[in-house]
């Protein structure tokens, strides 16, 4: 039976770095894969470890290829003809992927062909940078198209069916331009292909511009911590909230361009009493707006995009159960869909957005200390495109105040 999905790795002189690369993905939720590492005239101790980790696991296959012009794109491209996943991600043999990556890229291709998510940048000194690019916004797209930014090999996937349909798939790249940018832009050439992103930080980079020069024991040691604070129980939930509670670059259309923010890896969230409403108007509410939002306004604020998250930590002992009341206006050109609400990642309500455009509407859920709310918009949609206006964004739910309550005796 054939895997769902196919993992190309493709590694040249990072041996040490490919075990981490590796044990990321079998660290996977989902765990039907195929693992293809691509060797571009490897060295010894590189294909000593390709050949070591073959053997520990039947579902990696070890390719071992002469030095190839560039970075032996056209070995990918080989590799690929054997592939048996019905998707391919993309993982560079000094990256790291959070557990959830593979689900993420399932969930996307379900509905594209093209598919990315956001990714966060470690460097040695300890400073994270987290990036994102939205496929589905027309600056990023020309963006993307001239050469000018774009997202990164290990954040990209896309449906085996619609490789075999590009014209010519990996090949050696032009030298003045990025190998993984002239891959995506092949798809976006195509009339037919369909693309999602994800907001959600799946992917730890670790640049080797920035980490070549750091020593092995460094270098190795950076990879080690964070696999095992990722791949821990909660490890993940709790590094992306702390990814989302970062503030994101502003442009005049906030999906116009790559974001980019320093995280500050020890900082709490946004921290909320019970009780306290929290009014969207107001600069105390700027902290938990952590991702896809539009600016703050004199009523509140409204949603930008697809996803829109709030971030807040409880300082006391929440209880089992807490209630959350919400001052909702939803935008009527919206009201042919639905909102679903998630907190912690699980889903805790719907929205009909038929409903009166005003609610105070009240959501239960398990307790916990941190909470990371996130409103999924499948419906939302530039107002340019809906109306006579030069509006970018995609407006789709407004928020007025919130407050949480614990949610009944225990």
């Amino acid at each position: 039976m054939s895997p769902t999905a196919t993992v190309v790795i493709p590694t040249h002189n990072h041996g040490e770095t490919l075990r981490y690369a590796v044990s990321s993905v079998q660290a996977q939720t989902v765990q039907d894969f195929e693992i293809l590492i691509v060797g571009d005239g490897a060295p010894d101790v590189t294909r000593s470890v390709a050949r070591e980790l073959m053997r520990s696991d039947p579902r990696i296959r070890f390719l071992d290829f002469p030095k190839g012009a560039r970075y032996g794109e056209e070995h990918r491209h080989t590799a690929l003809a054997s592939a048996k996943g019905k998707i391919v991600c993309y993982l560079c043999d000094d990256d790291l992927w959070l557990p959830s990556h593979l689900s993420q890229m399932q969930e996307l291709l379900n509905l594209a062909d093209l598919a990315g998510s956001a990714d966060i940048a470690i460097s040695p000194a300890g400073e994270m940078v987290c990036g994102a690019f939205d496929l589905n916004h027309a600056l990023d797209r020309d963006l993307l198209r001239k050469g000018v930014t774009g997202f990164g090999l290990a954040s990209g996937a896309h449906t085996m069916d619609a490789y075999r349909r590009l014209p010519y798939g990996w090949r050696t790249t032009p030298s003045d331009t990025h190998i993984d940018m002239f891959m995506w832009q092949q798809f976006l050439a195509q009339p037919w292909c369909r693309t999602l992103s994800s907001p959600r930080p799946t992917v730890l980079r670790f640049e080797a511009r920035h980490w070549d020069g750091q020593s092995r024991e460094v270098r190795l040691g950076a990879l080690a911590y964070w696999l095992a604070q990722v791949s821990r129980p909660g490890g993940e939930a709790e590094f992306a909230w702390r990814a989302f509670e970062s503030m994101w670059f502003q442009t005049p259309h906030p999906a116009a361009t790559r974001r980019a923010s320093v995280i500050c890896a020890n900082h709490s969230f946004p921290s909320l009493q019970f009780g306290q409403r929290i009014h969207f108007s107001s600069p105390q509410a700027s902290p938990c707006l952590s991702w896809g939002w539009s600016g703050q306004e004199d009523w509140g604020v409204w949603s930008d995009g697809e996803e829109s998250r709030l971030t807040v930590s409880i300082p006391t002992a929440p209880p089992r159960l807490l209630r959350m009341d919400i001052c909702v206006d939803l935008l009527p050109l919206y009201r042919a869909g639905q909102v679903d609400v998630f907190v912690n990642g699980e889903r805790v309500g719907a929205w009909d957005a038929s409903d009166a455009p005003t609610q105070v509407r009240s959501l239960l859920f398990p307790g916990s200390p941190w909470l990371d709310i996130r409103f999924s918009i499948p419906h939302a949609a530039p107002l340019r495109q809906l109306t006579e206006s030069e509006d970018h964004r995609r407006l789709g739910i407004g928020l007025r105040w919130f407050e949480i309550n614990p949610g009944g005796c225990e």
